[in-house]
């Protein structure tokens, strides 16, 4: 039993390894990539039929099971007075062999992703930096769509957007309709975004939205306000289309959003342009950023109110934990600006709508 564990943890530490040693050739990582997007579709759609996200019953199934190991574990190793050690060995094997094929899974259905051709070279589209004036220029030109969008959305009384998580995904059918005849590499098969049960546990670890790279589902929380959750779901879904980078699904999402033709989509994505537009104009030009928010319609600010407050709940020590190790997850990858890849979205706008 030792040595076939023993063996298994030998091939998977050496395809750990071959990965590492081949990620910086750009052609093997673009066919590994592509078989990889091959076979996550072809879960995807063995898991579409299912209204759940099996991603989410996957996890929460490994966690129970990682429990019941642990108290096995121990109640063995207690048992086993004259063995104890040789207990102790067999177990830590399995579970090291259980980590490293997990490892090697992520590795090759979601690491590839990120040393192949991204979505910008695909496209041929390079971020760009801008002075604070074009930024402004930007920012105001968003501030005129957004404002154009926030009536063709159905508000509560508080002003805020109100729609059901379910009525919102159902919409996103044919969302990357028109973003793809431009982008010939979003093309993808349409499936339905997934939502997750325990999405108040995703709203602590400061997580809107997560693609399963080992299900190929695209899945979202539906705990936080209405209003930014359409450009969640096409998020997603442009992970699900290949795209990898989050900067780059933040893009593509806007860019889906606006060109949709669905006024909940359009409002949703000029509202996250302009939330990354404006986070980016305020650390330059607080002043000007302030007077354009001024300008905004009454019920976009009041979603933008009612986000804050909602997220600002979370900041504590599990927020900054999960942020840490998620930063660190991407930047092993070859993301070097970790987390703060998100915010570069800045950068395909101006290239793209500057």
């Amino acid at each position: 039993m030792i040595k076939r564990r023993l063996i298994w943890l030998a091939a998977a530490a050496a395809l750990i390894g071959a990965f590492f040693a081949l990620r910086r050739s750009r052609a093997v990582m673009n066919a590994v990539n592509d078989a990889a997007l091959k076979v996550k579709r072809a879960l995807a759609a063995a898991c579409s039929p299912v209204r759940f996200s099996v991603g989410e019953a996957l996890i929460v199934l490994a966690v129970t099971a990682a429990l019941v190991f642990i108290v096995c574990a121990v109640i063995a190793v207690i048992k086993n007075r004259g063995s104890r050690l040789k207990a102790l060995a067999r177990r830590a094997l399995l579970a090291a062999d259980v980590v490293l094929t997990v490892f090697v899974i992520i590795n090759f259905t979601l690491g590839a992703s990120y040393y192949a051709d991204g979505f910008s070279e695909r496209e041929g589209i390079t971020p760009r930096g801008a002075t604070v004036a074009e930024l402004r220029d930007l920012t105001e030109e968003f501030t005129y769509i957004l404002n154009d969008k926030a009536g063709g959305v159905p508000r509560g009384d508080d002003g805020q957007m109100l729609m059901s998580a379910d009525e919102i995904i159902d919409r996103a059918a044919g969302v990357y309709a028109e973003a793809e005849k431009e982008f010939p590499s979003l093309a993808g098969p349409e499936r339905r975004a997934k939502k997750i049960t325990f999405s108040r546990i995703m709203s602590l670890l400061g997580y809107t939205g997560v693609y399963m790279p080992y299900t190929g589902e695209a899945n979202v929380n539906v705990d936080f306000p209405a209003a930014y959750l359409p450009d969640t779901v096409a998020h997603e879904l442009a992970h699900q289309r290949g795209v990898a980078s989050e900067d780059e699904a933040n893009f593509a999402a806007i860019v889906a959003g606006l060109t949709c033709g669905d006024p909940v989509y359009e409002y949703s994505a000029a509202l996250s342009a302009w939330s990354e537009l404006g986070i980016a104009l305020c650390g330059y030009d607080r002043e000007a950023y302030f007077e354009l928010y001024a300008t905004l319609d009454p019920g976009v600010q009041a979603d933008i109110v009612a986000s804050n407050e909602y997220w600002a709940q979370f900041q504590g020590p599990v927020r900054e934990a999960s942020d840490r190790v998620y930063d660190a997850f991407l930047k092993s990858y070859g993301e070097s600006n970790g987390i703060k890849t998100y915010n570069m979205v800045v950068g395909l706008l101006l290239a793209y709508y500057g």
